[in-house]
This record gives C-alpha cells, sequence and structure tokens, in this order.
C-alpha cells in the first residue's frame, strides 16, 4: 500500500483506491519504443475495457507473455499495482467506465460531452 492509500485509509476507511487506467497506459508506453505503441494501446484498451476480472487477467495475462521479452521492467512495474489499477472491477459494469480513470476534470469532461 502506498503512502497515499494509507492516508486515504486513515480518513476513509471502507474507501477503494483506484489507479487511473489512462496514466497508467501513458506511463507504460514513455518506456516502450515508438514503433510498438499503437499495438500496446489497443492491447490496454482491451484490457481495461473486458467485461469480467477472469477475462480482465486473462488479457493481462496474454499482453504480458507477448511483451515480457522486450520489456520486462514497464510489465514488472504494472504488474506490481495491478490489484489497485483494476479495483473499478470489483464494481458494475455500468458503471466502470465512469471509475477507472480517476482523474476528475477528465471524468467530468467526458460525461458532460
Amino acid at each position: 500500500m502506498t503512502e497515499i492509500e494509507e492516508k486515504i485509509k486513515q480518513l476513509y476507511p471502507r474507501a477503494d483506491f483506484q489507479l487511473c487506467t489512462v496514466h497508467a497506459s501513458r506511463n507504460f508506453e514513455s518506456h516502450v519504443r515508438e514503433q510498438d505503441r499503437n499495438e500496446i494501446d489497443s492491447d490496454l484498451r482491451g484490457i481495461y475495457l473486458s467485461i469480467s476480472r477472469e477475462d480482465t487477467i486473462d488479457q493481462f495475462t496474454g499482453f504480458k507473455n507477448k511483451l515480457s521479452p522486450k520489456y520486462p521492467g514497464p510489465l514488472y512495474n504494472m504488474e506490481k499495482n495491478l490489484s489497485t489499477l483494476l479495483r473499478y472491477c470489483d464494481y458494475p459494469e455500468s458503471i466502470r467506465r465512469s471509475i477507472h480513470s480517476t482523474n476528475l476534470i477528465e471524468r467530468m469532461k467526458r460525461e458532460i460531452g
């Protein structure tokens, strides 16, 4: 648990902590070759928009197996945060899309626009 998670849990013990999938994707892609980014972006989008947690984990496992020879470091970093990154899977499908990106400004823009 990160320091910010600990502070949030002190104030709001029942709160869940969700990493932003958009920022996690951007961070991952910043550590890969330019020519691989479109395919990686497509794969990550498929992972994050999966219907069930099991499907999400299966897709991530395939993604990891495909890219681990080229990008073991970024994959390790993503995998160690996977439970927090995929916390939105614990919620009903009807609201997942609203909570997988935790940036309030981006979320408000998406809901209004």
